[in-house]
């Protein structure tokens, strides 16, 4: 029996004894050598007992790797998106709405807007420069520094944005144009038809880059853009029929021909100020350009002209 307990050892595997121990030595010798060599942590010995059996080693914790190693992170996205280096993070598509919470989603929205805005400023600068038919999505963008994927998340086209830039205009114009009150305390309706003179012509000053664009120069314009702004005319031809009918509500005006009347005067009102804008851009004689450079004088002459015509 004395040779069992190297039997013993021996079946498991020949690093439980190191060589240092002699396989032919009793059982007691070898385990008090096997404690010179082998750390504490590599035995267990009963409580209360004199007999201690040797535990196997430490192995390594996973034998086989795993059936779905992770896949490293440089394979996980080999396409990232392309971003616009002017653009902070967050959601800049204006076609999705941000859903972020505690007022991301309105500090979204907001830079969404204010790169919108950026982009029309620099359209109508490159069409004042260059004039709309020389222009190019190029220019724009070049004027805007954005990237070029950046503009086509707001427009889908040079036709698309100055589309946006007449309604804009439109609009502005259209806010301009007070309907005239009768109620009690409010001003005289000749007064406030005055008004409405002197707010367009200033309106039309303030935006003298798009306003030069369609009143000095109607052609050149492609197909698109031509229909676009002669719908602008109009729409401001339906608002001076819209004015004339108000006027005989009102008992102000003669009885007419609306239609005769207002394009007579549309026609009239464009060309004026027309000339306005030229005389602003110094491209008027001195005579003709003191006359037309005035805003209040202006609109004056335009109101006495509709209202009396040139008889006394």
């Amino acid at each position: 029996m004395a040779g069992w307990p190297c039997l013993f050892g021996w079946a498991y595997k020949q690093e439980v004894f190191p060589p240092e121990v002699d396989r032919h030595c009793s059982f007691q010798e070898s385990f008090h050598r096997l404690s010179d060599v082998i750390p504490d942590d590599r035995s267990t010995t009963s409580v209360g007992s004199s007999y201690s059996t040797p535990t196997r080693p430490n192995r390594p914790a996973t034998r086989n790797p795993p059936r779905n190693p992770p896949v490293p992170s440089s394979t996980q996205d080999p396409d990232p998106p392309v971003t616009d280096p002017a653009t902070p993070a967050g959601n800049d598509d204006p076609a999705q709405p941000s859903a972020n919470p505690d007022g991301r989603a309105a500090r979204a929205e907001r830079r969404r807007v204010k790169r919108r805005q950026a982009i029309l400023a620099a359209a109508t600068r490159v069409f004042r420069d260059k004039g709309y038919h020389q222009a190019s999505v190029h220019d724009i963008i070049d004027e805007a520094r954005i990237a070029r994927g950046t503009f086509y998340l707001y427009f889908a086209s040079k036709q698309e944005l100055f589309g946006e830039l007449v309604a804009e205009f439109l609009q502005a114009l259209r806010t301009q144009v007070k309907r005239i009150s009768l109620a009690h305390g409010a001003p005289e309706p000749l007064d406030q038809l005055h008004a409405n003179f002197r707010r367009v012509v200033t309106t039309v000053l303030a935006q003298q880059e798009v306003a030069s664009i369609i009143l000095r120069h109607p052609v050149g314009f492609d197909e698109e853009s031509g229909t676009k702004v002669n719908l602008f005319f109009e729409q401001v031809l339906q608002m001076v029929e819209d004015a004339l009918r108000v006027g005989q509500s009102l008992g102000l005006l003669r009885a007419c021909d609306i239609h005769i009347v207002a394009a007579a005067s549309l026609g009239g009102l464009r060309e004026t100020l027309s000339r306005m804008l030229m005389a602003d851009a110094g491209e008027l004689p001195v005579g003709p350009r003191e006359s037309f450079r005035d805003p209040t004088t202006l609109a004056d002459e335009l109101m006495a002209f509709f209202l009396r015509g040139l008889f006394k």
